[in-house]
């Protein structure tokens, strides 16, 4: 991971989402800055595995990412190996 930018999420009928033409232009402006670079996935926190409202992120993620990649990490885990 060299670099990351932000998405606004919002919830709608239940679900989160975000603004996927947002997320087109932050990729265009993405890249007239990094044009080496490609966006290859999205990252998120939490416990559990995989959630429902990631799985539908995740599809539309692949709008603009031709196979997404999920970087899900847990801020609880004890670095000791102990919960």
């Amino acid at each position: 991971m060299v670099n990351s930018f932000e998405l606004r999420m919002f919830t709608l009928d239940g679900h989160t989402r975000f603004n996927e033409e947002f997320l087109r232009q932050r990729l265009g402006q993405y890249k007239e800055v990094f044009p080496e670079l490609d966006l290859v996935g999205w990252y998120c926190t939490g416990e559990d595995g995989i959630e429902q409202d990631e799985i539908l992120l995740q599809s539309l993620f692949a709008v603009a990412i031709d196979c997404p990649l999920l970087v899900k990490l847990n801020p609880t885990i004890d670095p000791q190996g102990k919960r």
